[in-house]
């Protein structure tokens, strides 16, 4: 699962770790501590024909509801296991998938004293991908609705100690695979991806969502967990 996210990227760097296209428009950078449900961020998806930054929902709005008045469902996390069969996800999994560019990621620890909020991040401070579907949808009386959601997996390694999930994570390398690859050649880089990544737990201020500063990741004083696979 993945409720909580971070992104503190600039429009710049973006362009430049995204190899994005000569020209092609980039969506302001939103600098952001504490990414919830239903914000605007940026991903990197094919759009007319080149690799581009735009901005879309979290929280998918597949593209079959388009004219459905009443839409309830807008989902933020979508398990990697049986999108192929999925009626809501496997068409954007075949057609519409995107990067979802973070710094970092939040989870809660189940505690006899109250969930505990943890960061995970790289430990060098490189941007982090994560594997997302997008859609654009038209609802009635509104304009066409971008939306996005990100794709999760069973947790290894640290992570495992903090929630039994995470979100699928594209190395650079597989960024255009991901992108534009086979159907059935996307599937393969869905793995989980610990190496490299740190967990620490943060203050609770992060659960409100009306907090947005660089405070919130900020560690707290107890024992570090480093995935080791």
């Amino acid at each position: 699962m993945c409720p909580r996210y971070a992104l503190t990227l600039s429009a710049p760097e973006l362009a430049r770790h995204y190899a994005l296209e000569p020209g092609s428009a980039v969506a302001e950078a939103s600098r952001r501590f504490n990414v919830v449900p239903s914000l605007a961020m940026p991903i990197i998806a094919i759009a007319e024909g080149s690799r581009r930054c735009v901005a879309a929902r979290w929280g998918l709005i597949p593209l079959w509801v388009n004219g459905m008045p009443q839409f309830k469902v807008s989902a933020i996390n979508a398990r990697a296991e049986g999108l192929r069969t999925s009626k809501l996800y496997a068409p954007a999994f075949k057609a519409r998938r995107c990067l979802v560019p973070a710094s970092g990621w939040y989870e809660w620890q189940a505690d006899a004293g109250g969930p505990i909020p943890h960061y995970m991040t790289r430990d060098d401070a490189a941007p982090i991908s994560f594997a997302g579907l997008w859609s654009e949808a038209l609802l009635p009386g509104e304009p066409p609705q971008r939306s996005f959601t990100i794709l999760t997996v069973p947790a290894i390694g640290a992570l495992r100690q903090v929630h039994p999930r995470m979100p699928a994570l594209i190395a650079p390398a597989d960024h255009q695979l991901w992108l534009e690859g086979p159907y059935a050649a996307a599937g393969e880089v869905l793995r989980a991806r610990a190496a490299g990544l740190s967990v620490q737990p943060v203050g609770d201020a992060v659960a409100d969502i009306r907090k947005d500063d660089a405070g919130l990741i900020l560690p707290l004083e107890a024992p570090r967990l480093t995935g080791t696979s």
